[in-house]
């Protein structure tokens, strides 16, 4: 299996990097200087460095509540058409898509919630990636991944983040629908 990671070194995609190298998975997670998801195409990649992904796990993000206030249009163009940008290449090389979203597309309302609950967004930084994450939706080949309480071992500008395993999803494909299961990093688990 080949890997394409977006964000890989972001506060999730860092755990990504490991794990993928823990388990001798082949992978590129390009730095934000040498693919830029709002500039550039996955197909550059592929031609570049003769590296075509089997699946491309989409991270890259603005995700501090501060930027996305402060810069609504970059989130926009990193959350959502950036976000359109990997979708379009995804399809046009035949490549599975992930899509590393957040709880926060819910309201905190009701929970907890389920796969099939309506969201509703209320935050602009939440509202960017339930926007990225109906684009995805439109591609038969993708799985979007709810994340919630995301990890670090430091303190961080807008929240004080608890240190945690790393939750994996497990991802299949069938002629059906993909089956998924969640569990956490074991040496024998697949990606």
């Amino acid at each position: 299996m080949k890997v394409f990671l977006t964000g890989g070194s972001g506060l999730l995609g860092e755990h990504l990097v490991r794990e993928l190298d823990d388990r001798g998975i082949e992978h590129y997670s390009p730095t934000h200087a040498s693919f830029d998801v709002i500039e550039q195409r996955l197909g550059e990649v592929i031609r570049w460095l003769d590296f075509k992904p089997d699946v491309v796990i989409h991270c890259a993000a603005v995700a501090r509540y501060r930027d996305v206030e402060t810069d609504l249009g970059h989130a926009l163009r990193t959350n959502v058409v950036g976000t359109c940008h990997l979708i379009q290449e995804c399809i046009s090389h035949d490549i599975r898509m992930v899509y590393i979203s957040t709880d926060h597309v819910f309201d905190g309302l009701e929970g907890p919630y389920s796969v099939d609950d309506k969201i509703n967004p209320i935050t602009r930084y939440a509202k960017t990636k339930a926007a990225g994450e109906l684009a995805v939706r439109t591609y038969d080949n993708s799985l979007v991944i709810r994340t919630s309480s995301p990890f670090s071992q430091f303190i961080a500008q807008d929240a004080i983040l608890i240190p945690s395993e790393v939750l994996c999803v497990s991802v299949t494909s069938s002629s059906s629908a993909p089956k998924v299961s969640a569990n956490f990093f074991r040496k024998s688990d697949s990606i």
